[in-house]
């Protein structure tokens, strides 16, 4: 084996190894796209990486969140396969991925703890970041206040997040408060790719509304 091919080797393990990070739910990487909804998974998968994010909104079991995996893999092993090593020996992680439950968590776990502006300044600074089912955080004034602070900074530094809800505008507000849960919605959608799944959830209406 010569010393090319043993680098490639240590690439593609070291992909794995960030992929099994940003997603670490089984399912959702054993995923067959063969299975997902060609209209939702096409939407979704047509999106490039760049300034503006993309915001996703539909009921549940619409292939919202395996479809957004499936994109990030692809981006994983294409945009992001040149991979940097940390000053700590391991790689530099370019895809974060959070659900409600890590995020709710992560926010009251380190709450009183330094560590939390080093977590949010991470989040703040990923080139990707994707958060899923927005509005079922336990929406405390500590989680919606790092919430847009996360959302404030990547939209002033024009770094795309991935979002998806099962909620509209109102029933969000109704979650997250008035204020700042304006603000939150606000920047999202004005700096988002939006795509609007309707109808049922075995044959949903794909509506994609890109920002010019």
């Amino acid at each position: 084996m010569n010393y090319s091919e043993r680098e490639k080797q240590l690439n593609e393990f070291a992909l794995r190894k960030v992929w099994h990070k940003i997603c670490p739910y089984k399912a959702y990487r054993n995923t067959n796209i063969e299975e997902l909804n060609t209209n939702v998974y096409s939407a979704i998968n047509s999106w490039e990486y760049g300034p503006q994010g993309l915001y996703i909104m539909g009921k549940t079991a619409m292939w919202k969140t395996r479809s957004v995996y499936m994109l990030l893999n692809k981006l994983l092993y294409s945009t992001f396969s040149d991979l940097k090593k940390s000053i700590k020996g391991g790689y530099i992680q370019p895809i974060y991925s959070l659900n409600p439950r890590v995020f709710s968590h992560g926010c009251m776990s380190r709450f009183g703890d330094e560590s939390i502006y080093t977590w949010i300044k991470s989040l703040c600074e990923v080139p990707l970041l994707f958060f899923d089912d927005l509005g079922k955080e336990k929406a405390t004034a500590r989680v919606v206040t790092e919430l847009f602070n996360i959302v404030e900074e990547r939209t002033a530094n024009e770094l795309p997040t991935i979002v998806t809800t099962n909620y509209d505008r109102i029933m969000l507000l109704d979650k997250l408060g008035n204020d700042p849960g304006e603000q939150i919605l606000r920047r999202l959608a004005e700096n988002s790719t939006q795509i609007l799944l309707t109808g049922e959830a075995s044959c949903p209406q794909v509506t994609v509304k890109k920002k010019r």
